[in-house]
């Protein structure tokens, strides 16, 4: 089909319980761009429909395993999400723009109602990417175990504006939703809520010197917690899920690994390669490395990939 390019397959290996995760096991990053107007849909990145449909599926057997589901005839999930990231870390923006994306896919019958959850302070403006497909917001203005002098600043806070005060729990309870998801901090065993934690990698335990002391008593503390605590946890990576069993261990079925994939701004399509090339001095092809310049990202693996294909069947190999 003209104007499609397949851009990525991230696949998760089925090495282990986890391939059977209650969200997406398989991501797929694609492009579509139509010529004709009528069906032009720009630029996607998502799990295909059918994958999308297995997440939903998978989603509401791990809720009715853990007896979280009401009896009903027909079951609509509603999930809230708890917004993650901004301009100081893009990678929790799109990680979850991603997964609003890949649930839109399923048909209108089996599409889960989604939900952001804002606190205090909270916006979705960094969400606005998602046009049509960005959730309702809905507020809350304490949680219910917060201090009394807490819960009247955020009160007075909210005078004045089109949310009526409500705590977290009451919140959930009146959405009446199936799941939160991702927390980075746990709930507890009794919240009233499925919950779902989020630990995108564990950084402290790989490269301690780079955390106090504190730092990394806190983190130890809040991963225990929430890997004890949570109904599921999601990590990031096939590297992240052994660590979690290396340090933090659990039940392999507790676990899933949803993977970071790059969303590509549509502007990127909107100019003339040729100029970004004649402008930077660039081959015709090259291999592009958007990270960060932090010690982490681990800039040295990629010159020594380099260094070992030029030195065989790619002599000509150009990184940026």
């Amino acid at each position: 089909m003209a104007g499609v390019a397949i851009v990525a397959l991230n696949r998760l290996a089925p090495t282990h319980p986890i391939s059977t995760s209650p969200l997406v096991p398989l991501f797929v990053t694609v492009s579509l761009r139509h010529e004709r107007a009528d069906e032009h849909i720009g630029y996607y990145f998502l799990c295909t429909v059918e994958q999308a449909r297995l997440c939903c599926t998978e989603s509401r057997l791990f809720l009715d395993g853990a007896g979280i589901l009401p009896d009903r005839g027909s079951f609509v999930m509603r999930i809230g999400i708890i917004p993650q990231g901004g301009k100081d870390w893009i990678a929790g923006v799109i990680y979850l723009q991603n997964l609003v994306r890949a649930l839109n896919l399923l048909p209108e019958e089996e599409r889960p109602s989604l939900y952001f959850i804002l606190g205090p302070g909270n916006t979705v403006e960094d969400y606005q990417d998602l046009g049509r497909w960005l959730p309702p917001s809905k507020h809350y203005t304490f949680r219910t175990g917060t201090s009394l002098k807490l819960k009247i600043r955020n009160t007075l806070r909210h005078t004045g504006s089109s949310h009526w005060p409500m705590s977290f729990e009451r919140l959930t309870q009146r959405l009446d939703l199936s799941a939160l998801f991702p927390l980075q901090s746990s709930l507890g065993a009794e919240f009233s809520c499925a919950w779902i934690g989020w630990i995108p990698d564990f950084q402290h335990k790989r490269m301690p010197e780079y955390f106090s002391a504190q730092e990394l008593r806190t983190r130890d503390e809040c991963f225990q917690r929430m890997v004890r605590e949570a109904p599921h946890n999601v990590v990031s990576s096939q590297d992240a899920y052994r660590d979690l069993m290396r340090w933090f261990p659990t039940a392999p079925e507790r676990v899933s690994v949803f993977p970071f994939v790059s969303v590509a701004p549509e502007e990127w399509y909107d100019g003339n390669p040729r100029e970004i090339i004649d402008n930077f001095g660039l081959p015709k092809k090259y291999l592009l490395f958007p990270s960060q310049f932090w010690v982490h990202k681990n800039h040295r693996c990629v010159f020594e990939a380099i260094r070992i294909l030029k030195e065989s069947s790619c002599p000509k190999i150009a990184l940026v």
